[in-house]
């Protein structure tokens, strides 16, 4: 099997909750002050619960950080390597290997509760109805903020790879489709939306990214080692220096292509959100329809 669909089995079984998280995050405008005070308290809850669970591993964990850029030449045959966990991944794509204690990914998981538990609790009596394009952006930010932090400490490689910007694409159409429902000119202000804050969100990914290559920081962002990329939208690359790598491996692919795949997520599973969810909202009584606020021009 390839590295890179090793990497893709091993997110599987971590999808779930990470996706339920993130959706979680973004159904804060539906939940009322006190329905807020009670997620926060879930969240501390269940932040502390695995933080603690936790301390009573032993040992230290690996990780190898690797990149997903196919190269554009032919490269000698690179010695496979095994993880921690036993997948065995190309040693030419090994950007860092991190070693962590093996409590620190728990740990890190349950600070990242507390961190949501604090701004739930904060935004408890704010009106998030209004910006829901900027609550968005938000909330991508912080799944791969969170990604950034499990890649450091070591966290399990599904774990690492189920959490990013990519997957949250899906949580983040369905979103845009609920919110625009009522709008008369509901599709363009999904897509709208949606392509607004892919924009944003790639940006800081590609901001994060050029520290991280120009420092060579590491973590799946930093491609400073990456001579030459076989690129989806460019072709064959070759790069002489860390910032054409990032040019080309980063920037351009972020912008280009992963900030307009938010509109095209927006519109096909915003557009199945909004068709399952007709027949409900039909009647303005309706408790589902009249629990989505419009979204404010």
């Amino acid at each position: 099997m390839d590295d890179f669909q090793q990497l893709i089995q091993d997110s599987g079984p971590w999808l779930a909750p990470v996706l339920g998280t993130t959706i979680l995050l973004l159904c804060l405008p539906l939940i009322e002050r006190q329905a807020r005070s009670i997620l926060a308290l879930v969240f501390v809850i269940a932040g502390l619960a695995i933080g603690l669970t936790g301390l009573s591993a032993e040992g230290d964990r690996v990780l190898d950080v690797v990149n997903p850029f196919p190269p554009a030449v032919e490269e000698a045959p690179p010695e496979e390597v095994a993880n921690s966990e036993g997948s065995v991944y190309l040693e030419n794509r090994l950007i860092e290997r991190q070693t962590a204690p093996s409590s620190a990914w728990s740990a890190t998981v349950g600070g990242l509760f507390l961190v949501m538990a604090l701004g739930t609790w904060l935004t408890r009596g704010r009106d998030c109805r209004k910006g829901l394009w900027l609550h968005a952006t938000a909330v991508g930010l912080f799944v791969v903020f969170a990604r950034l932090c499990f890649e450091k400490v070591a966290a399990p490689a599904g774990l690492v790879w189920a959490t990013g910007a990519s997957f949250t694409m899906v949580p983040l159409g369905v979103f845009f489709g609920l919110y625009s429902r009522r709008r008369e000119n509901g599709l363009w202000a999904m897509v709208g939306g949606a392509l607004i804050s892919g924009l944003l969100i790639r940006a800081g990914i590609s901001a994060v990214s050029y520290l991280a290559t120009i420092k060579g920081q590491g973590s799946h962002l930093d491609v400073h080692t990456i001579t030459s990329f076989n690129s989806p939208i460019l072709g064959k690359q070759e790069f002489d220096s860390p910032t054409a790598s990032w040019i080309g491996c980063i920037l351009i692919p972020q912008m280009a292509m992963w900030a307009p795949m938010h509109a095209i997520s927006a519109l096909l599973f915003g557009w199945i959100a909004r068709l399952l969810t007709r027949e409900k909202a039909s009647n303005d009584n309706d408790a589902f329809e009249a629990a989505l606020p419009p979204i404010q021009s």
